[in-house]
């Protein structure tokens, strides 16, 4: 970050502090810096006694994926007498689905719908706790009920369309019913970027490579920060066996999702492409630490010690591979080409 930048930041940060309104303080000082937002919450509350400093720092927490502690502010917030509820419990809502605890993730939520039956954050969350849950058919009627409660709204409406083409796509393996749902969303709203990405998705499955791209540059366009563009669109080039942008498009990719493992499959797979082995096993190895009993994942890092010509290691790498899944003969041809 320039200086430059960081005194444009500065600057922001003390205007905000000069604004009596605590939220509008707080939203400006969070976009710019999580850091300095937890201070000016912990400062608060310590200087006022404020409950709704401690709303703000769950909130900081959980942007921070610190959810335990969100959730520890939160309860510390009810239990001092906020009583901004709403706020509060889309927090804690939010938290548990981090935690993959759904049965309190949905519980808050409902309560924040219980204070206010239009909070369309709670319902989109919702659906989300419906869809982790498989409870598919529970996600595409919350859809078309949501469609309907939102007359006139196409930002609401686009969102709903494309989240059921997502479902459909995704989970109910309907890929008509999904580029249809996508379709509608952008003649209603041709700014709804995800589904852009959803019917470059699609298109990839048709091997329709360039046309996919397209709608994945609309969509990125859109949502810079939105890793499945820049992903879906190296797929497209590789299948196209234009690999010049590749590298570029999945260094950006992983830096907006550093733990998504079909990411890194791919840079290792790219580094292989170019020989370059150490950091290909490197990636290899990222991916290992994320799951370390992947026998896919230990074979193919092999494959790159062998092509290295480090044969022990990649002897090490197939006989972990093969105890695995206790199916030897899979990796005894690998092993048996070592001649070590």
């Amino acid at each position: 970050m320039s200086n430059i930048n960081k005194d444009i930041m500065k600057n922001i940060i003390n205007q905000a502090l000069g604004n009596n309104d605590i939220e509008e303080v707080f939203n400006k000082i969070l976009e710019i810096d999580p850091e300095k937002a937890l201070t000016y919450c912990e400062n608060g509350l310590k200087e006022s006694e404020n409950p709704d400093y401690a709303i703000y720092l769950g909130h900081t927490y959980l942007i921070l994926g610190e959810y335990e502690k969100a959730l520890e502010c939160i309860d510390i917030a009810l239990e001092s007498g906020s009583d901004y509820y709403v706020y509060a419990y889309n927090v804690k809502g939010e938290a548990f689905l981090e935690l993959g605890m759904y049965i309190e993730s949905r519980e808050a939520f409902i309560k924040v719908l219980e204070s206010d039956e239009e909070q369309l954050l709670a319902k989109e969350f919702l659906v989300e706790l419906d869809i982790r849950e498989d409870k598919y058919k529970d996600a595409i009627e919350k859809c078309k009920e949501y469609i309907i409660e939102y007359p006139g709204n196409n930002i609401v409406i686009a969102g709903m369309k494309s989240t059921l083409g997502w479902i459909y796509m995704e989970d109910t393996n309907e890929p008509d019913m999904a580029e249809i749902a996508f379709q509608e969303a952008l003649e209603i709203d041709k700014n709804c970027s995800r589904a852009y990405t959803g019917l470059g998705i699609i298109y990839i499955t048709e091997a329709k490579y360039i046309e996919a791209i397209g709608l994945f540059e609309k969509a990125k366009a859109l949502d810079i920060m939105d890793a499945e563009n820049y992903f879906m669109i190296a797929l497209c080039y590789k299948a196209l066996e234009d690999f010049k942008s590749i590298e570029e498009l999945l260094f950006k990719a992983e830096s907006l999702e550093p733990e998504d493992n079909r990411i890194l499959l791919q840079i290792a797979f790219e580094m292989n492409r170019q020989q370059r082995y150490y950091e290909a096993i490197e990636y290899f190895n990222k991916l290992l630490i994320l799951n370390p009993d992947d026998d896919y994942t230990w074979n193919e890092m092999g494959d790159s010690y062998k092509a290295n010509d480090q044969f022990n290691k990649a002897l090490e790498c197939y006989i972990k591979a093969s105890e695995i899944n206790n199916k030897e003969e899979l990796y005894m041809k690998n092993i048996k080409d070592l001649n070590i």
